[in-house]
């Protein structure tokens, strides 16, 4: 069995196995999706530096683990960082609030 973190278990029989000097598996990752993201009033979202679009924004997929989410809205010059932990399959509702902020978390 292997197994690494943020990955489906894959399994291969040993005696397959010793057939080879080396082997390449590869692994698929496992993905869980957000229910809904949304800012209030509205923001561009970034994964890190990957840009994901604007909110709201519905059923997206991302890698098991954690993520930096920013929340950016550049008419109010207001900017928020959340941090999430996705689980493998539906995670719930992440709304972030950018009335009253007006500097990064």
């Amino acid at each position: 069995m292997f197994r690494r973190e943020g990955y489906a278990e894959k399994s291969m029989p040993a005696d397959v196995l010793v057939r080879f000097q080396t082997f390449r598996l590869e692994m698929e990752r496992l993905m869980g999706a957000m229910e809904l993201i949304q800012a209030i009033p509205w923001a561009k979202v970034y994964d890190g530096d990957r840009y994901i679009g604007v909110t709201p924004i519905r059923n997206l997929k991302l890698p098991v683990g954690a993520h930096r989410l920013r929340f950016v809205n550049e008419p109010l010059g207001i900017e928020r960082v959340q941090e999430i932990d996705v689980r493998a399959g539906t995670n719930s509702k992440i709304i972030v609030s950018l009335v009253g902020k007006k500097t990064s978390d």
